[in-house]
């Protein structure tokens, strides 16, 4: 992490004026990366990103807890599970190795897609445990359609597929 942060203290003082936030903000997003790539596979990683609803945009934290499935936290106490409508990704907690180690995958794109951008949430339903399903749309792409593009989920279908 030192060379990390030396660089970005170097391209600071090289822009000058203002680069203070912005080294602070590269620095924090190079640290938010390093932890969400050491996170135990059960624990989710976390990830800080922009949501926009309606003409208002503001900062949320993220927990990615699989390939599919993150939670949101906002200002007020606003706390909000959601899965992902469109695709079915491995699980983190499955009976096999082979599925264990696609979803770690799945959740290491998931946080990469999703780190410093700004995203939207169209949510289709809510279920009885609290779980909104919504497509996202991050950088104006879908982020469900980006995850199957890079092989790190399937299309959603009903029965889903057994990864193992």
């Amino acid at each position: 992490m030192g060379r990390v942060a030396t660089a970005i203290t170097v391209a600071a003082i090289a822009v000058g004026v203002g680069a203070s936030t912005w080294a602070a903000d590269l620095l924090n997003a190079a640290k938010a990366s390093l932890e969400a790539k050491n996170a135990p596979q059960n624990m989710p990683a976390t990830v800080r990103a922009r949501y926009c609803e309606d003409t208002a945009c503001e900062l949320v934290t993220l927990r990615i807890w699989s390939g599919d499935t993150f939670s949101m936290d906002r200002l007020g106490q606003h706390h909000e599970l959601v899965t992902i409508a469109n695709i079915d990704a491995a699980d983190v907690h499955a009976p096999c190795a082979a599925e264990v180690v696609a979803a770690q995958s799945a959740k290491r794109q998931l946080v990469a897609l999703f780190e410093g951008r700004t995203f939207v949430l169209a949510r289709v339903a809510g279920r009885k445990d609290a779980r909104s399903i919504a497509f996202v749309t991050a950088g104006g792409r879908d982020l469900g359609k980006m995850m199957m593009d890079s092989h790190q989920a399937r299309p959603y279908e009903t029965p889903p597929r057994p990864w193992c």
